[in-house]
């Protein structure tokens, strides 16, 4: 699975989409890993987006791709953690975990 960060948005491949379980409309939770250097997001339920945390709507391009602009933490923060260009767009690969029968899904270099 892989996920492409480009200026200040997070584009999803669809395999990675269909895993996730996204869709437009949906909402998604971008977070850091305590710890480890790494940023990971998974799909906010109902209770997240009511408790006022900063959660994140998807999108989607003209051609159809999925994607999100997160604000918490954003994405410049993301992409000089983890070394990676802000001028040009990265693709890199996503891990699928489970976290208390959560799937979270990381960002790995």
């Amino acid at each position: 699975m892989k996920a492409t960060f480009k200026d200040r948005s997070i584009y999803f491949s669809p395999l990675l989409a269909f895993k996730a379980g996204l869709s437009v409309g949906s909402r998604v939770f971008v977070f850091s890993i305590m710890g480890t250097g790494e940023y990971a997001f998974h799909k906010a339920d109902k209770y997240m987006e009511d408790s006022g945390m900063l959660v994140c709507p998807v999108r989607i391009t003209p051609d159809g791709k999925l994607y999100i602009t997160p604000i918490a933490p954003p994405v410049a923060l993301i992409t000089a953690s983890m070394r990676l260009s802000y001028r040009n767009k990265a693709t890199i690969n996503v891990e699928k975990a489970k976290v208390r029968n959560m799937n979270i899904f990381i960002f790995k270099k």
